[in-house]
């Protein structure tokens, strides 16, 4: 009866052995997580080009739709972009009694996200733009603008540029 005893007993898993265990995935979980953080940010600077090429690209689109001038705005320190009309066709839609248009114009603003930041601006001849004011990009009724270049920053990813032609108007992204 003795032996079978010994052979019934049950085996499991000792005190020591478990905390190895614990202690590998607290390892496993500690060089994770870094990783997956610095994903996130450099996802969420992406998404953010990608919105504010859009925007550009929108205004190009209605300026040729509408044969008005359209305007997109950054303002580092509201933290925002918007497009709204130029100042002449402000007047232009003034005088043509043409206010309900404007406002819905004036609405187009897009909030940056905590921890992306407007890092560098250059005009349409590649001079740089201090960051810190307005910067302005213009886009006309035949689909050229006034070209530029802006540069955005997230906390751990790297430099994304947005550039826009001159000549085309046309917006290509890079990082």
């Amino acid at each position: 009866m003795a032996a079978s005893d010994n052979t019934l007993q049950q085996r499991g898993f000792t005190l020591l052995e478990l905390l190895i265990v614990l202690m590998l995935i607290g390892v496993i979980t500690g060089l994770v997580t870094p990783k997956l953080g610095g994903s996130l940010s450099t996802l969420q600077v992406k998404t953010t080009v990608n919105k504010i090429s859009a925007m550009l690209r929108y205004a190009r689109n209605v300026a040729v739709t509408d044969q008005k001038t359209r305007v997109v705005s950054f303002d580092s320190e509201k933290r925002q972009i918007s497009l709204a009309l130029s100042e002449q066709a402000d007047i232009q839609s003034e005088r043509q009694g043409n206010q309900e248009r404007k406002k819905s114009y004036e609405q187009k603003v897009y909030q940056l996200p905590e921890g992306i930041s407007i890092e560098k601006a250059y005009d349409g001849r590649g001079l740089r733009v201090d960051a810190k004011k307005d910067f302005k990009l213009f886009f006309y009724p035949a689909g050229n603008s006034s070209g530029g270049e802006i540069v955005l920053k997230g906390q751990r990813a790297g430099l994304y540029r947005i550039r826009v032609n001159f000549i085309t108007g046309i917006i290509d992204v890079s990082d």
